[in-house]
């Protein structure tokens, strides 16, 4: 996920570099928003949300690993006082 989105931010800086280069054609508020700004800006929230979604990840794993050994813990007192 992270050397997709590292490609597709190097994409947007040769944009943005293609941009400033041309002569013919000053490029206003819109063009810079559109394809920069806002590429940019979607790439760098793709990685915080997978990043996001692995701590999330990491986290329930551990929650769920917790439960099950609370319930192992619990089945194995019941089954040692009858």
């Amino acid at each position: 996920m992270t050397t997709l989105t590292d490609w597709e931010n190097f994409y947007v800086i040769v944009v943005g570099r293609r941009l400033r280069a041309q002569k013919t054609y000053e490029p206003v508020f819109e063009d810079w928003l559109f394809h920069i700004l806002l590429p940019f800006a979607a790439y760098a929230a793709l990685v915080v949300s997978a990043c996001a979604a692995q701590l999330i990840r990491v986290r329930l794993f551990s929650l769920s690993a917790g439960v099950v050994t609370a319930a192992l813990h619990w089945y194995s007192q019941c089954l040692g006082h009858h």
